[in-house]
């Protein structure tokens, strides 16, 4: 007989597992790879990211603005005419 704790302890170790495979994939991966919230602030900065960068420690970036402003430039609607 198949229980519900059954169906759910499976499902959550298979979503354990996929989530290892996904995060080794981003650790692993040459490519520079970043995340930001809705606040444009770094939430994810990959090993590749971070030797281009030479940073030693994500603690640097987490948190922090990606970009500064200025690198946004001018609203459209703000512009002088």
């Amino acid at each position: 007989m198949i229980t519900q704790t059954d169906i759910l302890e499976s499902l959550r170790a298979t979503l354990l597992e996929e989530e290892k495979n996904y995060v080794s994939h981003l650790v692993d991966s040459e490519e520079c790879i970043y995340a930001v919230d809705s606040d444009l602030n770094t939430t994810y900065v990959s090993p590749s990211l971070m030797e281009l960068l030479d940073v030693m420690d994500s603690t640097e970036l987490i948190n922090k603005p990606f970009l500064p402003e200025s690198a946004f430039g001018r609203p459209p609607d703000s512009e002088v005419r």
